[in-house]
């Protein structure tokens, strides 16, 4: 008996959990054996329609595509890994994400990719693909149960790419009826001003940091839908919201980071994870899927250190910076090879998508946190 047919025996023999999804047409039956991972993917993929991407669906026609996610023992994973090593073919080293790697192998149909480090991250797992099915196997480790969502979240992203959509390092809102979509550079205050104007403005919130924007031609819009990722908030954000005293009782799927990490500073890597599920539940804040774009922020957060500078000379240049397709910094390699457009359409849509935000209202903003709230302000004014 092959690996496969080994680990598939062991996938009927545990209890399963079910889910159907689908992106546009494109339909996938999710089967997985971790309860907290699927309720970790409705959370993350919430409200329905986020990246385009629906749930509970009652398939028509056929399936498109089977996943099943197992949950194994540590010591039964690194079996099976080392079965791979010993008897499939190796093809070398992928990039999921430009900041991890995994061992690609093949045999007969089949791939799989296998992650043997562990980090503060994640822990090893191993992913089999071959057309129309996909196996994830993890161990009951920290983060593990992420995975699943991560893998839904990658084919997703790639089929908006092949249906026009470009995504960009921006957050959005709706705010009185008008999409604003929020572009600055990294600790520009995107997440601050996006969870601001909802708390205080009564906005829907979009996103907060990455967002797919497509130009609708026949209505003449720009169509815009949330990225399914964690909102992440640092220790003066929720100083800003006035939630410093709440945070601790929340109950979030993802723990608070400890008093050892770097949350609580201004420009700390670690933060707070909320989903957007959390965000309407915790926080009580308006969320929305989708919004049309009609105003363009471009923002710039005043500190001590640059309180005479702009970090961008024009808004066309903050645009071209900030769009991430065809090659986004983190989420650059088609390793499960969803895409099925070139690099060059991909690059040619997102100029015209840059352009027709240009022929938006674009608003320059340079804010201290002093004025934030009149800053919040005048832009649900000038909507």
């Amino acid at each position: 008996m092959n690996v496969v047919s080994k680990i598939l025996n062991k996938f009927d023999e545990q209890e399963k959990f079910k889910l159907n999804v689908s992106i546009f047409d494109y339909s996938i039956e999710i089967f997985s054996t971790s309860q907290e991972a699927l309720n970790y993917l409705k959370e993350l993929f919430y409200p329905d329609n986020t990246n385009c991407l629906s749930q509970n669906k009652v398939f028509l026609g056929k399936r498109d595509l089977l996943i099943k996610n197992i949950n194994m023992d540590e010591s039964e994973l690194k079996d099976i890994m080392h079965n791979i090593i010993i008897s499939w073919i190796y093809l070398g080293i992928v990039h999921p994400i430009k900041t991890a790697e995994v061992k690609k192998y093949i045999y007969n149909s089949w791939q799989a990719y296998i992650q043997s480090n562990k980090d503060k991250h994640s822990n090893p797992y191993i992913l089999f693909k071959r057309e129309n099915e996909i196996i994830i196997i993890t161990t009951k480790g920290f983060n593990n149960y992420k995975l699943l969502s991560w893998i839904v979240r990658e084919i997703a992203g790639r089929r908006l790419e092949n249906n026009g959509y470009s995504i960009f390092h921006a957050g959005a809102v709706n705010i009185n009826g008008k999409g604003v979509a929020i572009f600055g550079n990294s600790g520009a205050g995107k997440t601050t001003l996006a969870l601001g104007l909802c708390k205080y403005e009564g906005a829907k919130y979009i996103s907060s940091d990455r967002l797919y924007i497509k130009n609708n031609d026949i209505n003449n819009c720009l169509e815009s839908t949330s990225f399914s990722f964690p909102i992440r908030i640092n220790y003066g954000t929720l100083l800003t919201l006035q939630e410093m005293n709440n945070y601790e009782k929340w109950n979030l799927q993802t723990p608070v980071p400890g008093e050892d990490t770097t949350w609580k500073q201004f420009d700390g890597k670690d933060k707070l994870e909320i989903t957007p599920y959390e965000l309407e539940q915790k926080l009580l804040l308006q969320v929305s899927a989708k919004t049309n774009i009609d105003i363009v922020i471009f923002l710039n957060l005043l500190t001590n250190s640059n309180m005479n500078e702009y970090i961008y000379e024009t808004n066309s240049e903050l645009l071209e910076t900030n769009c991430w397709t065809p090659t986004d910094p983190s989420f650059a390699y088609d390793w499960l090879s969803q895409r099925n457009i070139s690099d060059e359409l991909l690059l040619h849509s997102s100029k015209k998508i840059i352009n027709s935000l240009m022929n938006l209202t674009n608003i320059k903003v340079k804010y201290s946190f002093l004025h934030f709230r009149d800053l919040c302000k005048e832009i649900a004014r000038l909507t």
